[in-house]
């Protein structure tokens, strides 16, 4: 008798997945270890605890799987169907944002009063990084929401401007993967630059501040979507592990920051 096969989840490599556009099961581990950080830093903000690090850890995450599946899609068909994308990522986000806002109504009536409902209007617009850094308003006590704001809106301009330089403008895999590590360069710096100003805390919320670890995880999907073997080097899970507490490490010991 033949010994049972092992699921496919088994045995398929990080790169298979990859290339299929499939789920990678570490790659959730680190998004559970980041969102853990940042609940860390919001239940002790006076802790000092490098929380701000699991925010870019987690746009840099959603960076590397939107272009993945984007580049994995397009290999697969030859183009991709952008409403479609849209409507997942709409399905994806809007219906638990909607519950939530429902639910802490009560709440955001008795601390705000009746300008609740139009602030849980502009974040289920997803525009609470452009409210607070852009049109100055409140958004309290949603403040938080800025994250899925940006992120919602990377959703919508970085699949159009992916085709545009690998589909319209046909430019080499190469310099796709240099335009989008200096474009990374570039955004850091300008994160630099605003908080050295100092302005305002939440200067940095916007786009052209907290957008490079988006750009970032963009360039690395780009990298290793066009050369998948890397992803199979002997140790490269444990390297990126050990980067990772060691940022963390860092930020705690060296520039402890506390986001209250």
């Amino acid at each position: 008798m033949t010994a049972p096969a092992a699921p496919a989840a088994a045995t398929s490599s990080a790169a298979a997945r990859v290339e299929a556009g499939r789920r990678v099961d570490a790659l959730d581990g680190v998004r559970a270890l980041a969102v853990t950080t940042v609940l860390i830093v919001h239940a002790l903000p006076a802790s000092g605890f490098p929380g701000y690090v699991g925010v870019d850890v987690f746009f840099v995450l959603s960076g590397y799987l939107i272009t993945t599946l984007l580049l994995a899609e397009r290999d697969r068909h030859g183009s991709v169907a952008l409403p479609l994308f849209w409507a997942r990522r709409f399905l994806r986000l809007a219906p638990a944002l909607a519950v939530f806002l429902v639910a802490l109504y009560p709440l955001g009536e008795a601390l705000v009063g009746a300008d609740y409902v139009s602030r849980a209007l502009t974040v289920m617009e997803f525009r609470g990084n452009l409210a607070l850094t852009v049109e100055r308003t409140s958004i309290a006590p949603l403040d938080h929401a800025w994250s899925l704001g940006q992120e919602a809106q990377f959703y919508l301009l970085w699949p159009p401007l992916l085709l545009l330089l690998v589909a319209v403008l046909r430019l080499p895999r190469r310099a796709v993967q240099v335009l989008l590590l200096v474009a990374t360069a570039w955004v850091f710096r300008q994160l630099w630059l605003v908080q050295e100003a100092d302005v305002r805390p939440t200067d940095d919320f916007r786009l052209d501040g907290r957008g490079g670890g988006l750009l970032l995880g963009c360039a690395l999907g780009a990298l290793l979507s066009w050369r998948r073997s890397v992803l199979a080097l002997p140790g490269l899970a444990e390297v990126g592990l050990v980067a990772l507490l060691g940022t963390y490490a860092y930020g705690l010991l060296v520039e402890p920051v506390s986001l209250q």
